[in-house]
């Protein structure tokens, strides 16, 4: 089912925009428990220049904290805005791999970050999800749920 790996999303860089056939699956701080495994095609170690979209499916513009959380085994890397991590406030569409549809992820609904060189520098099993938190009288902190995926060599 395409909702079952559509809102998380690596791609190759080109401004905000995305190519298919890369890695897709959610990450919605509204849908707690929807984990699964993706494959993804080419994503490989220790490459760089490729993109990360993330939908979190709701209105994230002001929030205080906005990341995502990648690890693998004892290794976590998080990235944020001081990391380069957008929170664009136009919308994103493109077509999934294996997709016959456009999916659109909303302005200020969806994290962005370019992969730099050292981020993903291990193959195998990888997870990812994302991190928002809101400053109200007190700190509201959601987590998307832990998403696999798998890293070439």
């Amino acid at each position: 089912m395409l909702a079952n790996y559509l809102p998380f999303f690596i791609g190759y860089d080109s401004d905000i925009e995305i190519d298919s056939c890369d890695l897709a699956f959610d990450s919605l701080i509204n849908n707690c428990c929807n984990s699964g495994t993706v494959s993804v095609s080419g994503l490989k170690a220790s490459e760089s220049g490729r993109k990360i979209a993330v939908n979190i499916g709701e209105d994230i513009s002001e929030a205080s904290v906005y990341q995502i959380v990648l690890s693998h085994n004892k290794y976590t890397l998080t990235v944020g805005a001081d990391e380069g991590v957008l929170r664009p406030s136009e919308d994103l569409t493109f077509t999934p791999c294996g997709a016959t549809e456009d999916v659109t992820y909303l302005a200020n609904q969806y994290l962005y970050y370019i992969i730099q060189d050292g981020d993903i520098s291990f193959s195998g099993s990888w997870q990812g999800r994302s991190h928002i938190e809101f400053t109200l009288p007190e700190v509201l902190s959601l987590n998307g749920p832990l998403q696999s995926f798998t890293v070439d060599e």
